[in-house]
């Protein structure tokens, strides 16, 4: 199984989000770990590094920031023997805001919608780089 970042036009929404912790080497090393670790699994959740999410046709690997308090989610979906990272976004390790279940659901819409224009044109995508 190959992983591969969902892109559009020049934007992979993974990559970008990624981007904001360059200078936090073990972070990237963990989620580059995880990402090899499902891979090698087909794609498949492996409790506690990724989960099924209720209510959508996607999975979330998930990573905890050490030095902050949030928990950083990527979301992804298996097609054709390809891993299809769609989008990642962090929230806080602990919440019970509604203000904050919105955001984490636009979240989730928009990593729905990626996934919609992959299945359109799964050509939309740039090879994952580990």
């Amino acid at each position: 199984m190959d992983a591969i970042y969902y892109k559009e036009l020049d934007y992979c929404p993974v990559k970008v989000y990624l981007s904001q912790y360059l200078e936090d080497t073990q972070l990237l090393i963990s989620i580059r770990q995880k990402i090899k670790f499902i891979k090698e699994k087909e794609g498949r959740p492996i409790p506690p590094y990724a989960k099924q999410l209720r209510g959508y046709a996607f999975l979330e690997i998930r990573q905890k920031h050490s030095s902050r308090d949030i928990l950083i989610r990527i979301l992804y979906f298996c097609y054709k023997n390809k891993m299809v990272l769609l989008s990642a976004f962090d929230k806080p390790d602990h919440y019970e805001t509604q203000a904050i279940r919105k955001k984490i659901k636009k979240n989730y819409d928009f990593a729905n919608l990626c996934r919609k224009k992959f299945l359109s044109n799964p050509n939309l995508y740039e090879k994952y780089k580990e």
